[in-house]
């Protein structure tokens, strides 16, 4: 069952909106590969990861640089 709206943590490449210092990512919007949206004047990125399971993201905390690998 598809549902127009989700809930109050739903987020997808539909309605994504940058937030300012703040990475976010996201699922339920599938993709062939994962997505790094980036905007310099919040200094944000919205990341879309849902590949179904052909790739998996591996984030280091302390110098917030993202690496993508695929599943193989």
């Amino acid at each position: 069952r598809s549902h127009r709206k989700g809930g109050l943590l739903w987020n997808d490449l539909r309605n994504s909106e940058f937030i300012p210092d703040v990475t976010q990512v996201m699922g339920h919007t599938p993709v062939r590969i994962p997505i790094i949206d980036k905007d310099d004047q919040t200094n944000s990125r919205n990341v879309f990861c849902d590949t179904h399971l052909g790739h998996y993201l591996v984030v280091d905390t302390e110098t917030n640089e993202i690496e993508i690998y695929e599943n193989k």
